[in-house]
């Protein structure tokens, strides 16, 4: 999945500027660096949380995991994401599967990228 989502992403932005993309995950997905060492030699440059954000991120999952929708992380993780917007970051990577169950709660203007969804699209033309 992780190969897929450079690959897709590389395809879709040829562009040569770097790009910077905000890399929302849980914490574990963070640390093993599994998408920031994928997208090492590309024209992409992944953004962390830092570890305060880190811990809204983490209980965003978690409460979409217990299935609340509407948690009071939600707009703060909003918040999050339109700040790094502000910084310069175009895109939002959501490599955990809830990251992109919330991507219609959010109002920005940034690119929001759903690995899984990235997958499937591949299966597909796979499978044809």
């Amino acid at each position: 999945m992780v190969e897929n989502t450079v690959q897709a992403l590389s395809l879709m932005h040829k562009n040569p500027k770097n790009h910077k993309v905000l890399l929302l995950a849980t914490e574990t997905t963070i640390h093993s660096q599994l998408y920031q060492k994928a997208f090492e030699n590309t024209s992409f440059k992944i953004i962390i949380p830092n570890s305060q954000e880190q811990g809204i991120v983490d209980h965003a999952i978690k409460n979409v995991k217990d299935g609340i929708m509407d948690n009071p992380f939600v707009p703060k993780l909003n918040e999050l994401i339109n700040d790094y917007h502000l910084k310069g970051v175009s895109m939002v990577l959501g490599c955990c599967t809830e990251i992109p169950l919330m991507f219609p709660y959010f109002h920005t203007e940034m690119n929001m990228i759903d690995p899984t969804l990235l997958l499937a699209k591949m299966a597909i033309r796979i499978a044809i």
